[in-house]
């Protein structure tokens, strides 16, 4: 018993050692939360420069591609999406365009929405989109697939899409704007967005992802929320790590020293509870493909150029 008074005295103070360390750890890590906290305005998106965009019609009969984007085979999707709402622009040749197949938007918020949209044609394609269908492997998949059959593979450009038959939101980009708009991005951003699209406001969510995307593609920074809570854990887990190389390494106390060695196998008694030998087993639990509403995807669909992430609602 005084053996185990004294190991607990020396885990205790190991403890209050340990707890100093982890709050200086966190400390170095909070300039880091902070800056990325800080979100850079984008500017009003009041689209000022308007003569430089010019109002694009889709041609369902022709290319099977919007005006401004890369030239390709039709595709059977493309050729299925109406009542286009969208802009290109006449300097970059980039389009942006509203395609509500779900009719969660008012004409006003789609033109509303298509303000917002305006700058970030100048590095790529900007496409909101919403579906209610079932068509596609997965969310990222159908959003992949619509970029494709609207601009043609590689071409430079984002696409937000709210799959109201998932209840998931995704970010898919690719060209140039996927060198910034990054998986990990995409992810971040619906992060951010997802309980606006959980409450019903869709308007306010497609207006959201879109200004942080342009933030970015600006060279600003957005909100990680994981990223930070990440970090944390990894200072948890470090300041944990060197506690314990601590303790092992420490000198042992004089009592500690006049015990016998400890037998290897578990075996012995410890307030009054017998421990025998015993097997170990490794017990693997498989999560389920599915994941639930608030789960997260982030990658390139199979066959697809670029990538992204989304998050449910």
């Amino acid at each position: 018993m005084k053996v185990i008074r004294t190991k607990a005295m020396r885990l205790m103070n190991i403890l209050q050692k340990s707890g100093i360390l982890l709050a200086a750890l966190c400390l170095a890590l909070a300039p880091l939360a902070a800056q990325d906290d800080a979100l850079i305005p984008m500017g009003d998106g009041s689209g000022e420069e308007a003569d430089d965009y010019y109002e694009a019609d889709y041609d369902a009969a022709g290319s099977g591609y919007l005006a401004g984007g890369d030239a390709g085979p039709a595709q059977t999707e493309a050729a299925s999406l109406s009542a286009v709402n969208g802009y290109t622009n006449e300097e970059t040749g980039y389009t942006a365009a509203v395609l509500d197949q779900a009719d969660l938007l008012t004409d006003a918020d789609e033109q509303l929405l298509l303000d917002e949209m305006l700058p970030l044609t100048e590095w790529g394609n900007a496409i909101f989109c919403s579906s209610n269908t079932d068509r596609g492997s997965s969310a990222q998949d159908l959003a992949a697939t619509i970029y494709e059959e609207l601009f043609g593979h590689g071409a430079s450009g984002s696409i937000f899409l709210i799959d109201m038959y998932r209840r998931r939101l995704e970010i898919h980009s690719d060209g140039t704007v996927y060198q910034t708009i990054t998986a990990d991005y995409a992810q971040s951003i619906t992060d951010n967005i997802y309980r606006m699209a959980g409450s019903g406001d869709y308007y306010s969510c497609a207006v959201e992802a879109f200004r942080q995307m342009n933030t970015l593609l600006a060279g600003g920074k957005i909100r990680q929320p994981m990223k930070h809570a990440s970090n944390y854990l990894l200072a948890l887990t470090l300041a944990l790590l060197i506690c314990y190389i601590y303790m092992e390494r420490s000198p042992k106390t004089d009592d500690e020293k006049g015990q016998p060695k400890a037998d290897p196998v578990f075996k012995g008694t410890l307030a009054g509870i017998s421990v025998t030998p015993g097997r170990l087993t490794k017990r693997i639990i498989e999560s389920s493909s599915r994941g639930s509403g608030g789960s997260h995807h982030s990658g390139g669909g199979g066959g697809h150029s670029g990538g992204g992430g989304g998050h449910g609602f």
